[in-house]
């Protein structure tokens, strides 16, 4: 098994120093509360338009009310079904909205001593992914890391060259992924890194012989010396 190397650099965000690090999770915030301002506005002028119809014009509202409850009456009961399932969706999906906290994009250092220093996930999946690649066997890998409970996910498929040892081999990345994320890293790992690996055939492209232009080339010589010493 080849040595990881560690002079592959990695991009750190301090917290301290950089701000950005919590950038994707504020952009959240801020868009749900756009959303919600636009909602609570939108919902209190239908309400004041709706009371002030009920004071103002009490029999006109009365009727109108009447009239839409007949129109919907009159329609197909699978329509209004389909209707009030699509709205009890958009309400359930405007609450999971409400309540969802996006994922964490970095993962904090564990050993870190000097301020709360945080890696990217992009640059774990990069990191791994080089370490792994340089192993013997391996011809292709994608890397996919996620960030839980402040500790490292890593999912990992892996092709390998025909006939090598599957089970072997998917031990060494794994041991591979360990000392990158543990040792090199200074983060937790959650659980065991998940190995899909699978053996591929390689083709081998088969070289064209090109014809030797030696002897044709001798012969217009020779035919050429032979006019030359008629003439």
């Amino acid at each position: 098994m080849r040595s990881p190397s560690r002079g592959v650099p990695a991009r750190i965000a301090a917290r301290d120093s950089n701000p950005r690090e919590g950038l994707p999770v504020l952009k959240w915030f801020i868009i749900m509360n756009l959303f919600n301002r636009i909602f609570t506005l939108v919902s209190i002028v239908v309400l004041a338009l709706l009371g002030l119809a009920v004071l103002l014009i009490p029999l006109g509202f009365l009727s109108f009310t009447s009239s839409v409850l007949n129109a919907s009456e009159v329609t197909q009961p699978g329509f209004r079904i389909v209707t009030a399932l699509a709205v009890l969706a958009i309400a359930i999906f405007l609450i999971w909205l409400e309540f969802r906290r996006p994922g964490s994009r970095t993962v904090e250092v564990s050993r870190a001593s000097g301020g709360s220093i945080r890696i990217t996930t992009h640059d774990i999946e990069d990191r791994i992914k080089q370490q792994v690649d340089a192993i013997s066997g391996v011809i292709g890998v994608r890397v996919r890391a996620n960030e839980r409970d402040n500790a490292v996910v890593a999912r990992l498929e892996v092709q390998a060259t025909s006939g090598t040892d599957l089970i072997a081999k998917g031990e060494e990345i794994a041991a591979i992924t360990r000392v990158v994320v543990q040792d090199q890293l200074g983060l937790k790992m959650y659980g065991k890194p998940q190995i899909t690996i699978q053996a591929v055939k390689t083709k081998q492209i088969q070289s064209t012989p090109v014809p030797a232009a030696s002897n044709s080339t001798a012969d217009s010589t020779t035919d050429d010396t032979t006019t030359a010493t008629k003439a």
